[in-house]
């Protein structure tokens, strides 16, 4: 249900988190009230899990509102008054409105790096938050030591245990203080693990996280419910395993799944108030394919700031973060990986195991972590997900809708450009695709000495290897060609081809040998040749109308490459 205060005119909630700035400004928003009701009903402690900018920090904001009678001294209860909560769950808004004491904390901005950093940004985040909460100092029912372990958080002089206990103190501090049990929200609680998996304080960051969150939520008396949200559920064995009843809420369940987001009924609504409805098929292409539970979601981020801009299709969503993960995961995946990474830039899907349980560090060992980060980031979306025997949920994988796709493609464009330098690089490209062979291979054996390891080649399918590298060097070229990897052709399956868009331009087909010695390299090169030639693999371009094919063998021995090519034309 659609909502704003004046009808003819209304703003858009671009970057709006505060659910009473939401309601009592003049925007447009979607009301998204019915969530309290499933927080009510669900586990005793929820961790909700979704990809960044999908309204977690403005549903953490309606919760509190909710749960609390006032909200920086100002009262809440006339926010819900004409919500769908009030009118189709009475009950439910006269016995919990405005009913408990709230603790509110949010770790978005924690993005430190170095350990020492995070800790006094956490220093600094618990003064704010028992600032908020100084008139429990007013109770004659705390003890005066109480109030001093109080005044040390304001003051920042607490040594690290209070810091650590700090949050189960403070719900001690409220139910003493006001007799009530507490509500507890705590949103983006992975905001620091993530920066310490990026900057490399994982372990350190962890090992507090489990500590501060472990002693604040498990068993504790003085917590009646709660609800903490995030982008991925850090390993159980290493944050959650002290909160036996917690229950984790991931893209993968049911549950909460149209709460955040928005759904296809919501965003045409959204476009009929907007007067873009004939854009609905580009808006989903762009902002639609994202699957949480059963349920079809648009990223919210993107469709708000698409209709504030009067339907300009542009990556909104992508431009809001610098995706350092993305960049990073991408730069280390393994040969199988980038295989699979080609596949799902064409528009495929992938099959894979996914684990809701992810751990940082088994991210460069272990493609289901990977492939798990990346589903869970909201880089990917999920379909015909099943559970197996071993706990994993097997998924068809693919990349959710073009403006999704458009970061692939730059950040990889951007992450070789790093790597290679952009005149080498843009060099590299222009050799290949003209045929200039000698030029590209000189280049090609520089790029192979200088970005990889002798132990990337010595795998059990090293040739998987230097297909997988070639698909990440040859990726930024989908706006302008086809990019086929194991296709059939002719008389078999050729390792890449690529079939220009344009029919005048030279289209290519390369065919992968590895050597053991590399005296045998201009040999092996000139087999890949001849493959190319006997199974006949340059037969699906010349269908296509590509006039010029260049078959092209090529042979790795460890960082060494050997070229040997033929140019084939259609026969009029």
């Amino acid at each position: 249900m659609l909502q704003a205060q004046h009808e003819s005119s209304f703003l858009f909630p671009v970057g709006v988190s505060d659910f009473r700035k939401l309601i009592t400004g003049n925007f447009i928003y979607v009301d998204k009230t019915l969530g309290i009701k499933h927080v009510l009903q669900e586990s005793e402690i929820s961790i909700i899990c979704r990809p960044r900018r999908f309204g977690k920090t403005l549903f953490m904001s309606m919760l509190q509102h909710f749960f609390a009678d006032a909200v920086d001294a100002i009262p809440t209860k006339t926010l819900f008054h004409n919500s769908l909560l009030a009118r189709q769950e009475p009950k439910i808004v006269e016995q919990h409105q405005g009913k408990y004491c709230v603790i509110f904390l949010t770790f978005k901005d924690l993005k430190s790096t170095n350990f020492d950093s995070a800790y006094q940004g956490i220093k600094q985040l618990l003064w704010q938050l028992y600032e908020e909460h100084i008139a429990v100092l007013d109770s004659h029912l705390l003890s005066e030591t109480e109030k001093e372990q109080f005044r040390r958080i304001l003051t920042k002089t607490q040594d690290f245990e209070e810091t650590r206990t700090a949050l189960k103190d403070l719900s001690h501090f409220i139910f003493k203080a006001y007799q009530k049990r507490v509500v507890v929200l705590i949103d983006e609680y992975d905001t620091p693990i993530l920066s310490g998996y990026l900057e490399n304080y994982y372990k350190d960051i962890i090992r507090f996280m489990k500590g501060f969150l472990g002693a604040g939520l498990k068993d504790n008396p003085y917590v009646i419910k709660t609800v903490l949200t995030g982008i991925i559920r850090v390993a159980k064995e290493n944050l959650f395993s002290d909160l036996n009843n917690a229950e984790v809420y991931s893209v993968l369940r049911d549950s909460y799944s149209d709460d955040f987001g928005f759904t296809e009924s919501e965003v045409n609504q959204l476009l009929q108030k907007t007067d873009l409805s004939h854009q609905a098929e580009d808006i989903k292409k762009w902002y639609n394919g994202y699957k949480i539970g059963t349920q079809t979601i648009y990223n919210p981020w993107s469709i708000i700031s698409c209709l504030k801009h009067k339907g300009k299709f542009e990556p909104y969503w992508v431009n809001t973060s610098a995706n350092e993960l993305i960049r990073k995961i991408l730069a280390e995946a393994s040969a199988e990986a980038k295989i699979q990474l080609e596949t799902l830039m064409q528009g495929g899907e992938i099959i894979c195991p996914v684990d809701e349980h992810i751990t940082f560090e088994d991210l460069s060992e272990d493609d289901t972590a990977l492939w798990s980060l990346l589903l869970f980031s909201g880089y990917l979306t999920a379909q015909n997900v099943q559970l197996d025997a071993l706990s994993y949920y097997q998924c068809d994988l693919s990349i959710p809708n073009q403006e999704v796709l458009s970061l692939y493609r730059k950040q990889l464009v951007s992450s070789l450009r790093d790597r290679i330098g952009v005149k080498r690089y843009d060099a590299f490209i222009n050799h290949l695709l003209t045929g200039n062979l000698e030029a590209f291979q000189e280049l090609l054996n520089h790029i192979l000495l200088q970005t990889i390891s002798y132990f990337d080649t010595q795998g059990n399918q090293p040739e998987r290897f230097y297909h997988g590298f070639i698909l990440g060097l040859i990726a930024t070229l989908h706006d302008s060609y086809h990019i086929y990897s194991n296709r059939e052709s002719g008389l078999g399956r050729y390792d890449i081809a690529l079939i220009p868009l344009d029919a005048s331009r030279l289209g290519l087909v390369l065919e992968f040998k590895t050597i053991a010695d590399p005296k045998d390299l201009e040999t092996g090169a000139k087999e890949a040749l001849k493959q190319t030639k006997t199974k006949l693999y340059a037969t699906e371009l010349l269908s296509a109308g590509i006039k010029k094919v260049l078959q092209i063998g090529m042979a790795f021995c460890g960082k060494k490459v050997a070229i040997a090519s033929q140019q084939v034309e259609k026969s009029l």
